[in-house]
């Protein structure tokens, strides 16, 4: 069915955040092979980038929005509904969670979060998040803007998903894939030449 766009040009979005294609994917594989000691700082990049969290979700992020199944899978609560992670990041999460427990000397309860902060109870600040980033090359609105718009980049045509399994709203979700699906980027070009 043909698309229904009232609009010429896609509403306005931080282009200057978009990362290129290349750039993610070789941000993507440096924190994937990280070892060790960066595991903490490689997860919370990538999901950051991979599951389109905010500096704020991401320093709040809790254990109990993570399942982890017998078989090494591991099933992400973002949004209404659980979204499997990839199998490297399911590996990352659960070597840091193992991490933080051997610091914490006890089992990490459900409502603790995943990145602690500095204070008892509290998740890792904004200040904490930026200066990881910081050392990383990267900062949190190129991680977004670049994780986002790579599922519409990469093909996908349903904003809806996002919405429903990241909890992105649909006003930024269909923002997103006005601007980069190539379905519609295809149907734009058309009409303005038909125009002339």
């Amino acid at each position: 069915q043909p698309l229904q766009l009232k609009s010429a040009s896609p509403p306005s979005l931080p282009f200057h955040h978009l990362l290129s294609l290349e750039r993610v994917d070789e941000l993507t594989r440096r924190w994937l092979e990280c070892d060790e000691r960066a595991t903490r700082n490689a997860l919370l990049c990538l999901l950051m980038l991979v599951y389109v969290r905010t500096a704020k979700q991401a320093g709040s992020l809790k254990k109990k929005a993570f399942l982890l199944n017998e078989d090494g899978s591991v099933m992400a609560r973002f949004g209404p509904v659980d979204v499997e992670l990839d199998n490297g990041i399911a590996v990352m999460l659960r070597r840091h969670l193992a991490t933080v427990e051997v610091q914490l000397g006890r089992v990490l309860e459900p409502d603790e979060h995943i990145f602690p902060g500095k204070l008892p109870g509290r998740g890792l600040t904004g200040a904490g998040i930026t200066y990881v980033l910081r050392n990383e090359g990267v900062n949190a609105a190129e991680l977004y803007t670049s994780g986002l718009a790579g599922f519409f980049r990469t093909g996908m045509q349903r904003p809806k998903v996002l919405v429903r399994t990241l909890g992105i709203s649909i006003q930024t979700a269909v923002k997103y894939w006005l601007a980069f699906s190539p379905r519609v980027a295809e149907e734009l070009s058309s009409r303005r030449h038909g125009a002339d």
